[in-house]
């Protein structure tokens, strides 16, 4: 599986996911495109690593969106 392979599946992954731990914001920020690149940039070879990657990253963001949402309430 090529960089643009795992890109598209990463996407695909990411709209399945959309309402879970970040995902969405890989979806409203970025293409598959954009995906490859990155991937790419960081050396990243396999569709499992990749999630991980984006996993770590997304879920930080996500997590501290959670933060700021309970203190508006």
């Amino acid at each position: 599986m090529n960089t643009k392979d795992i890109a598209k599946e990463v996407y695909r992954y990411a709209m399945t996911h959309y309402n879970k731990d970040g995902w969405d914001y890989v979806v409203e920020c970025m293409d598959a495109e954009e995906i490859a690149e990155e991937l790419k940039e960081e050396g990243i070879t396999s569709f499992d690593k990749a999630i991980k990657f984006y996993d770590e990253i997304y879920g930080i963001v996500n997590e501290k969106r959670q933060e700021a949402k309970s203190y508006a309430w």
